[in-house]
Order: structure tokens, then sequence, then C-alpha cells
């Protein structure tokens, strides 16, 4: 008895799934097709503007196509299958007029994680057009129109994490919106008119690593929205209401690496609570009330890099106290009582590499202090009483690559005596008894790039001896009397001369 062939078609069962599963897939990759198709169209019209600026990267699922797939999509569409499935996700707006039009275009693509609006003419119906990208990090609309209610169409993006509003003309009420956003992790509301309770949505978002609203009408009390911020890095709150009150709720920030409190109401109390921030890179006190007796509580700072201690009342008394910053490399001291006793005391600071003291009382005696700084790179000593004789105490600083010396005494005695400074890159003069004379000498400085002569005794015949700088790239002559003439002949003659 001859037996039954084997029946080689699987069970019903297992059939209606390999079916399900083969629709299931051509249906994905259908809608993906569609979707691909309607956003590389926005890619097209976004290319075709100059003004915008993509960045782009390939979809993975283009080789999942099949080759006569892609040739149908090609003839249908007009497009290219390489750019048709590209995943653009950054979008910069480099114009001021955007259309309607690129804002659709945008809004369909759904892969955007950055998006830069910056100085454009959107406006708060504008923003409801993207306010579906599901995937965007990060927004910027300084510079614009968008107010409070351009803020209710980001407040389903929970996807932010950086978000900058600066100069906008968003007010406290607006911010409300913003309560969901909990990934945000940088913020800038610059120069706008929020408040303390423009704070209050934001206690919560414990993600925060970048705060910025300086220029704002925050006071003490809006500062306790901020005590929850345990991962904030960056802090700015200059030119606010706060004062020493307020930086009570920064006592718990250990994270801090860099905060602006300058033009605010900060005096020498508040700084004790800075004990507490080891980690602190960066601290702007400039124009605050800080003075000598302040400076002892920062004396644990141990990484402390930038010190800005511009407009305050410091004396030399004060800075005895920067020799426990062993880290310090960047130091401004204009605009205060700094005399050369203080200069002197700076020696204790070998890797100091910027050094401002403009406007104070340092003269030649102080320079001499110079010497044991040997890692300068920046240095200005414009409006103080520095002369000719004082340029001679820099002959160990050859890494200089700034000098101010604007308002001084310095002339072309002063510059024949200065050392070949090989590296110097800009060298400012304004303001000085600086002749054609004194232009002579500065081919001692072969890669000087930016020469300041405002109000100088400079003239057309100074100009030639300028003529072997080779990387001069800019000259400014504001006040003196250079013509056009001599100021092209010049550009002639110097490749990169602006």
């Amino acid at each position: 008895m001859t037996e039954p062939e084997p029946n080689p078609r699987p069970p019903g069962r297992l059939r209606w799934i390999w079916r399900s599963t083969a629709l299931v897939v051509v249906a994905v990759l259908i809608l993906f097709v569609v979707f691909g198709v309607r956003s590389g169209r926005s890619l097209q019209q976004l290319k075709s503007n100059s003004q915008i600026g993509l960045s782009t990267e390939p979809a993975a699922v283009l080789n999942l196509l099949p080759g006569s797939w892609q040739f149908w999509i090609e003839s249908q569409t007009g497009t290219v299958i390489p750019e048709l499935f590209q995943r653009v996700t950054e979008v910069s707006y480099f114009g001021e007029e955007i259309s309607q039009e690129d804002l659709v275009a945008i809004g369909r693509l759904k892969s955007l994680q950055a998006l830069h609006l910056d100085g454009t003419s959107i406006t708060d119906e504008g923003l409801a057009e993207i306010a579906d990208l599901p995937n965007l990090r990060r927004l910027a609309l300084n510079n614009t129109s968008i107010s409070n209610a351009g803020l209710y169409h980001l407040r389903n993006q929970r996807s932010l994490q950086e978000l900058y509003l600066q100069r906008t003309r968003i007010t406290s009420q607006g911010l409300e919106y913003l309560e969901d956003l909990t990934e945000l992790e940088s913020v800038d509301f610059s120069e706008t008119e929020i408040s303390d309770v423009g704070l209050r949505p934001f206690k919560n978002m414990i993600k925060m690593k970048e705060f910025n609203v300086s220029h704002t009408e925050i006071t003490d009390d809006g500062m306790k929205s901020l005590q929850g911020f345990t991962e904030l890095e960056y802090l700015n709150l200059k030119g606010t209401r706060i004062s020493d009150a307020g930086l009570v709720s920064l006592a718990g920030l250990h994270n801090l690496f860099e905060v602006d409190l300058s033009g605010t109401r900060v005096s020498d109390a508040g700084l004790k609570h800075f004990t507490g921030a080891a980690d602190l890179l960066k601290l702007d006190l400039s124009r605050t009330a800080t003075g000598d007796a302040g400076l002892i509580h920062l004396t644990g700072l141990k990484y402390l890099r930038e010190l800005n201690l511009s407009g305050t009342p410091i004396t030399d008394a004060g800075l005895v106290h920067l020799k426990a910053m062993p880290s310090l490399d960047n130091l401004k001291l204009d605009d205060t009582h700094v005399t050369n006793r203080g200069l002197a005391l700076l020696q204790e600071l070998p890797g100091l590499k910027a050094l401002n003291l403009a406007n104070t009382r340092v003269s030649d005696d102080g320079l001499k202090s110079l010497q044991n700084m040997t890692r300068l790179e920046s240095l200005d000593l414009s409006g103080t009483q520095v002369t000719d004789a004082g340029l001679a105490h820099f002959q160990k600083l050859t890494g200089l690559l700034h000098l101010c010396l604007n308002q001084t005494q310095v002339s072309d005695t002063g510059l024949s005596s200065l050392p070949a400074l090989k590296q110097l890159r800009v060298l400012y003069l304004a303001d000085t008894q600086i002749s054609d004379a004194g232009l002579l000498h500065l081919k001692k400085f072969p890669r000087l790039n930016w020469l300041k002569l405002n109000r100088t005794r400079v003239t057309d015949a100074g100009l030639k001896h300028l003529n072997g700088l080779t990387h001069l790239m800019k000259v400014e002559i504001e006040g003196t009397e250079v013509t056009e003439e001599g100021l092209d002949e010049l550009k002639q003659s110097l490749l990169f001369m602006q």
C-alpha cells in the first residue's frame, strides 16, 4: 500500500501567523516610506534656502528596502533615495525673516533634535507649527518676539533639555506652561521681565545644570526655588536684585563650577555661603560691595581658576588671601584700590596667566614683581601710572600674547626698550605718546595680528614700518592723522589685513 505524501504546507494557524507578520512588516514599511517622502520633501525645501543650515544622518531603514521599491520611490518623487531617507537632526536659521512654509517644513522633521531660530521673525503663532517634535532636545529663540502665548505651544515638548529665551517678551506668567518639562537641563531667561514667581514652576527640575536669569527682577525670595538644583553647574545672576540673604539658597549646591554675581547687592557677608562649593572654577564678583574681609571666605576654593573683582572696594590687604587659591590663573582687579604693594603679593600666584590691573595705582616700581609671573599671557595696564621705565621689567614675560597699555605715559622710547616678545598677538597703545618713530620698533613682534593706535600721533609715514608684520589683521587708527590712502596702502602689502 502506497503511503500518502506528506503535506508540505504548514498548519493553518502557522500560515496565519506568517501572513499577519508579513502584512505588519509591509504596513510598517509603507508607513515609513510615506513619512520618509514627507520628510524628504521638507528637507528639499529647507535645503533650497541659503539662510538655513542643516545637520543630517542616514536612516538605517534605507538598506531594508528592495531595489525595485527604491527605484519606484525615486521615479514618483523625483528625489534621490539617500536624500529622501536622511534624518535631519539640527536646523539653524541664519536670516531674520522666516516664512510660514519653512516653519511647516521644520515641523515635519520628527527626528529633529536641535533648532536654532535666534534673531528671527518667528511669532507665537509660528511656534505652533513646531510644537510636535518628539525628539527635540534644544530650542533657541533668543532675541525674538516670543511671548507667553508662544510658550503655551511648548507645554508638551517634554523631551526638551535646553531652552534659550534671552531678550524675549516672556513674563513669569508664561513660565507656568513649562512646569511639566522636567527633562530641562539648561535654560536662559536673561534680560526678560520674569520675577520670583516665575521660578516656582522650576523648583522640582532636579536635572538642571545651567541656569541664566541675569538682568531680571529676581530677588532673594526667588532664590529659594533653586534649592533643589543639586546638579547645577552654571548659575548667572548678573544684574539681579539678590543680596547676601539670597546666597543662603546656594549652600547645598555642591556641583557649581561657575557663578556670576556681578552687579548685585552681594557683600562680604554673603561669601560665607561659598564654603561648600569646593569645585568652583569661576566666580564673578565685579561691581559688588565685596571687600577685603569677604575674600577670607573664598580661601577654601582650591580649584578656583578665574576670579573677577573689577570695580570692587578691594585693597592690597585683601590680596593676601589669594595665595590660598593655588589654581588661580585669571584675575581681574581693574578699577580697584590695588597698588604696587598688592601687585607684589601676587607673586605667590606663579600660575597666573591673565592679569587685569587697568585703572589701578600700579606704577613702574610695581612692575618689578612681574619678573616672577613668567606664565603671564595677558596683561592689562591701561589707565595706570606706568611709563617707559616700567617696560624694561618685561624681560621674562616671553609667553605674553596680549598687552594693553592704553592711556599710559608710554612713548616711542618705551617701545624701544620693550623686550622682543616673539609670541605677542595683541598690542593696545591707544591714547599714548606713540608716534611714527615708535612703530619702527614693532618689528620685534613678528606674530602681531591686532594693533590699536587710536588717538596717537601716528601718520601714514608710520604705517610703512608695519609692512613686515605679515600676520597683522587689524589696525585701529581712529583719531590719528592716518588717511584712507595710507591705510589702503598698508592693506595691499599685508595679505590678512582687514
